[in-house]
């Protein structure tokens, strides 16, 4: 076997400086050990072509093995735990070194003597020859068995203390390979096999002790497991990491020196950079100013890069890159940093564990500055490099959407833990999307730390940090589809600890309110249970446990339907949304939401899962049709079950090159640690989804969010079923649709419907009143006819009381038919009810009436409009086709066989079939409602006549 690139650069650096000119001096390093850390930058790998994984070792009928395997450092296991930080490497130099002058080289042999590395992603095993694939994640350690070799360093001196190394060594390694479906089968490989390693680029060094050895690193040992045998090592052998009794330390070395001749200008102080250093004219000196220890790269006006710190920068007009940055990975060249857009560093707050800066980065786009920028520009793809590959690649961006922040999440680049003050990025607009990654000029950005405390589906506490979305993830297909759709009326509100799933709701109703007027009593507002938010009613209704802001419970699933449902209902709203969901529900008896519909108080949500679980094709499209959704995702443990949830609102959805994606909004800082004030967090991410671990549930991301359940509210103002975004005649009762001429206008808006106004009237319990009857103002024509009462009522009763509301209609010349009552309604105490009931009619009678009684208590003030329509011929045409298909078949030519239809119903013998539309064998459309002799003269016409006649014409 073959490692290549391995190690990148050593541990972080530190800082030095010294004022004054001083004298070379002889210098020895003693031996020592040293920690190294490998750069998650995807450029570190395990080559198995020389060496491969023999056939039949991962079960029977395994092929050979020998792809790559890619591979990134994982803290060493140690006791103490975390003496060593994010170390996953310890090198020993079991010798001294002698520098008598500056400049001088020297070796020293090198053991390595522990070692965890792991996969950046599972490796795919075939099995008879292709036929069939598994996954495994591949851990790297040191071998059980097997002796390390011995390895060599080359050190040179370049200053009085410090300078550069390179080196190399072998490994004999441990592979540990672990399934990653179950049944999560774990393989050893241990068979001395050799592995040689290089530095790929030079290392720096200094003796003097950074910053970052605390006392008690500088004098103890640890004790470390470096041939990751499950956690046993009891007998791994103490390794001496007391770094401050060493004095060959990773780092920059700060060599203090007398100004130069061409340098008149410095006074005191000067910085020696030594990436890239030849000799002393590459000596930066500056003004002697008062300054921390805190340094980065800095581009100077020749475009050249040196270290400094911020002060020094400052006094030279240069450009500081930020703590911590490097001119190895600083492109001095780069344009400068692009208007709009901000980045930042996530800091995950759960209340089961913390996890401050994470692996994830944030990015938000001011759409007006960006937007500007781009020429200007109204659309486009929005494309981020940074020195770890392409991260953010054709994320749709849309200045017409009136949405103005968006921001996404990516791999920042880091090993969790470390944080991160800068980031050189290639950021870019393109018109269309990209395949191919073009790594243009980076610029440095500031990264702000971004705490994110979203969960509350549920009473789960997240004990996992999602991982951000691995770089060059998605597979963007140049024949995949490209849509975008995207609702207007974007609420959004500041959520309190937990609130996630109420407030969603809340976000949803609002939406409902601000688009198809859906009457919502209560404001959206920021608020907590037992006020009169719309989010604290919400608290209310699910028994959300909320002492206060900044501390409270999640909801599970059954109790906040119960409680959306209960809200609804309380609030006269119930019969004005149609509910629909996919997925399941998770949390136990009583909390789950099981398969099926699902119904509380009266209100049913119809499952429209696919095999119990979300699709995203499901919620783009119930965006299309205009109406809300609200998801909620799971944070997932590596087993797959989750550990907490958060719930959101999602308004637009679309596909880049046939990956798709979704937008929603949410407070990513629920009021809690770190947003004491409750001024953070509110966000509208665009993210790709896509089932990236294969479980059938779409990922957000990173592939341990995973979307669980969906839920769809549809706005529905007249309660006739068909949601507002589809209805032909939104504010009207028109269930069937209909729509004689297809304009698209229900022909209930058309001048068929017929309004009678009634009350007010007053009943006491007992008490009933009849009105009516009214005629039909078209009774001839038998299609289907609605009717339907809509108006309000008081009471002020203490227990509110029970209105029944029931019709009856006449058909001359019979007696009345009085219907069994058709809706009983609950109306509350000391509040003005909207009441509404309905009843539709397979026949047009010529009278209608509508009686209402009431049980219990006192209605007073009910008044309202009893509402009829009967649809006339010209208003439901059955002549959907062209004239002369007498026979009703698919053609749109006419044909012989429609004169021969219409010979045989007039003249056969036996007559034949009646056209199934009179209308249509009609051929000549006159305003006879008979097919006649004439008809058929005119098809003949038509098709044989010299000349040929004219063609029946179109439909109404």
């Amino acid at each position: 076997m073959t490692m290549k690139n391995l190690l990148v650069v050593m541990l972080t650096t530190a800082l030095v400086i010294t004022f004054g000119a001083t004298t070379p001096l002889a210098l020895t390093i003693v031996a020592g050990t040293d920690t190294w850390t490998t750069p998650a930058d995807g450029g570190s790998s395990l080559d198995m072509s020389d060496d491969p994984i023999p056939a039949g070792f991962f079960g029977p009928g395994s092929d050979p093995f020998e792809g790559q395997i890619s591979v990134e450092g994982f803290p060493l296991e140690t006791t103490p735990s975390d003496a060593l930080g994010d170390a996953d490497m310890i090198i020993e130099r079991t010798a001294s070194l002698n520098f008598p002058d500056i400049g001088d080289v020297a070796t020293v042999p090198i053991e390595l003597v522990a070692l965890s590395l792991r996969s950046t992603e599972p490796i795919t095993v075939t099995f008879d020859d292709g036929v069939s694939t598994e996954e495994y994640n591949v851990h790297v350690f040191l071998s059980s068995f097997y002796s390390q070799d011995q390895g060599s360093m080359e050190v040179t001196q370049i200053c009085n203390s410090g300078g550069t190394f390179t080196a190399e060594f072998s490994v004999k390694p441990r592979l540990v390979f672990i399934q990653v479906d179950p049944p999560y089968d774990q393989l050893v490989w241990d068979d001395g096999g050799v592995l040689p390693v290089h530095t790929s680029l030079p290392g720096d060094w200094t003796t003097e002790t950074p910053l970052w050895i605390s006392p008690n690193q500088s004098n103890g040992s640890v004790t470390v497991d470096h041939d990751g045998d499950d956690g046993d090592i009891s007998s791994t052998p103490k390794v001496n990491v007391a770094m401050g009794s060493n004095n060959f330390f990773a780092g920059i070395c700060m060599e203090p020196c007398e100004p130069l001749p061409s340098e008149e200008i410095c006074a005191g102080m000067c910085i020696a950079s030594f990436e890239g250093y030849q000799d002393n004219n590459d000596l930066q000196c500056l003004p002697s100013v008062t300054t921390s220890s805190l340094h980065g790269a800095t581009c100077l006006e020749d475009q050249s890069c040196m270290l400094t710190t911020e002060d020094c920068a400052s006094l030279l007009g240069a450009t500081y890159q930020g703590n911590g940055t490097s001119c190895f990975t600083t492109d001095c060249t780069a344009s400068p940093m692009h208007p709009g857009v901000e980045i930042f560093q996530v800091d995950y707050m759960f209340i089961a564990v913390d996890g401050p800066d994470s692996r994830t980065g944030r990015m938000e786009i001011n759409m007006d500055l960006f937007m500007a920028a781009e020429s200007p520009a109204l659309e486009g793809y929005l494309n981020v490099q940074t020195d770890i590959g392409w991260v953010v690649q054709n994320l749709w961006l849309d200045l017409t959407d009136g949405i103005p922040f968006i921001s996404t999440y990516f791999q920042i680049g880091t090993t969790a833990g470390d944080d991160i003050s800068t980031l050189s990025a290639y950021v870019s607009l393109s018109s269309t999307p990209i395949l191919t990654a073009t790594d243009g000029a980076r610029a440095p950005y500031l990264v702000l730390p971004w705490t994110w405390n979203a969960e509350g589906a549920g009473d789960l506490s997240t004990i996992i940090i999602p991982d951000p979305p691995p770089v060059d993830f998605y597979i963007f297909n140049p024949a995949g589809e490209h849509s975008v759709l995207s609702q207007p009326n974007t609420s959004n509100v500041q959520t309190a600890t937990n609130q996630c799933f109420p407030m969603s709701i809340a976000n949803s109703l609002q939406y409902l309110e601000d688009r198809f007027g859906l009457p919502v009593p209560h404001d959206h507002k920021k608020g907590l249970k037992g006020d009169n938010s719309l989010v604290g009613q919400l608290d209310q209704e699910s028994n959300r446990n909320a002492p206060s802001r900044t501390s409270g419970s999640g909801v599970w699933f059954q109790p906040m339907v119960n409680g959306k449902f209960k809200y609804l209902k309380d609030n006269n709203l119930d019969g004005k949304i149609v509910h629909r969901h996919q997925g399941a529900g998770y949390g136990g008896a009583g909390n789950e939401i099981p398969p099926g519909d699902y119904s509380s108080n009266g209100i049913t949500s119809k499952d429209e899962s696919v095999g119990g679980k979300v699709t995203y094709d499901w919620i783009c499209d119930q965006i299309a049709k205009g109406e809300d959704v609200e998801i909620v995702f799971t944070y997932d443990n590596a087993s797959g079950n989750p550990t907490g949830g958060h719930a959101v609102r999602v308004f637009e959805c679309g596909k880049t090159f046939g990956v798709p994606w979704i937008g929603y909004v949410h407070d990513g800082n629920q009021t809690g640690q770190g947003d004491t004030g409750d001024t953070l967090g509110l966000e509208t991410p665009r993210e790709f989804v896509f089932d990236s671990d294969g479980d059938g549930h779409p990922n957000i991301g990173s592939s341990n969010r995973e979307i669980r359940f969906a839920f769809s509210e549809s706005a529905d103002n007249d309660r006739d079923g068909v949601t507002d975004g589809l209805d032909n005649s939104p504010h009207h009762y028109n269930p069937g649709q209909e729509d004689g001429n297809s304009n698209d206008i229900g022909d209930v808006e058309e001048g068929a419907l017929e309004s009678d106004f009634i009350g007010p009237i007053s009943l006491v319990s007992g008490e009933s009143a009849a009105f009516g009857p009214f005629p039909n103002p078209l009774p001839l024509f038998p299609e289907h006819k609605d009717l339907w009462f809509e108006g309000i009522v008081s009471t002020s009763e203490a227990m509110g009381c029970v209105l029944a509301i029931s019709f009856d209609y006449v058909i001359y010349p019979d007696e009345p038919v009085l219907l069994p009552v058709n809706s009983i309604i609950l109306i509350p105490p000391g509040v003005t009810w909207e009441i509404f009931s309905a009843i539709q009619f397979e026949f047009c009678p010529d009278e209608v009436s509508v009686h209402f009684e009431v049980y219990e208590g006192v209605a007073y003030d009910i008044i309202g409009e009893l509402n009829h329509i009967c649809y006339p011929v010209d208003f439901l045409s059955c002549c959907i086709d062209i004239r002369g298909n007498a026979n009703a078949d698919e053609s749109e030519d006419i044909n012989i066989s429609y004169v021969t239809y219409l010979v045989d119903y007039l003249f056969g013998i036996p007559l034949g079939p009646a056209p199934d539309c009179l209308e249509e064998g009609n051929a000549n459309g006159d305003n006879s409602e008979d097919i006649n002799i004439s008809d058929i003269t005119y098809l003949v016409n038509y098709l044989f006549g010299i000349p040929l006649g004219p063609a029946p014409p179109p439909c109404p």
